[in-house]
């Protein structure tokens, strides 16, 4: 979602149901996805672990 300010990234934890919140820049960890957030539009998110950049559609679950 845009927040006039850039991209916010809400992610729903399907357990609780608690939305957590990220923008560019913030770490993220979720289950075993760990890392920085390098960049994020109305499309995708992109996560830089330690190891690779992953590629994620937005409306996409992580475990996919």
């Amino acid at each position: 979602m845009d927040g006039g300010n850039g991209w916010w990234l809400a992610v729903r934890m399907e357990d609780s149901g608690k939305i957590l919140y990220f923008r560019e820049g913030d770490s993220i960890k979720l289950g075993q996805l760990a890392g920085t957030i390098d960049s994020l539009d109305g499309r995708q998110v992109v996560v830089q672990t330690t190891v690779e950049k992953r590629t994620f559609k937005l409306g996409q679950n992580f475990a996919q």
